[in-house]
């Protein structure tokens, strides 16, 4: 009988039971976990967009399968195409991520 009741959630501990810790910004809610996305989109800027890259235009097709300039082409007309991909601000005032 027992094991009929835990199966079928209708336990007599189940309103003794916590909600799970989500992560927000509300009040009592974990903080989100900070990725080093900045970071890294700045590196892979510098890695192969910068005025001098750390890796030519042949490592980046090779690693890609196009073209560096197709790349910056697709990432513009996208960035036109849809206001989603630019980079804007959040709700506390840092920036987002780019295209590239």
């Amino acid at each position: 009988m027992t094991y009929f009741c835990y199966l079928s959630g209708n336990s007599e501990d189940s309103d003794d039971e916590e909600e799970p810790r989500r992560g927000g910004s509300r009040p009592g809610k974990l903080p989100n976990i900070d990725r080093l996305a900045g970071f890294y989109a700045e590196l892979f800027y510098r890695d192969y967009f910068s005025a001098s890259p750390t890796y030519n235009g042949e490592h980046f097709r090779r690693r890609f399968r196009m073209n560096r300039d197709l790349f910056k082409k697709f990432a513009s007309d996208i960035e036109c195409h849809d206001p989603y991909f630019r980079q804007k601000a959040d709700c506390t005032g840092k920036l987002g991520l780019t295209c590239y």
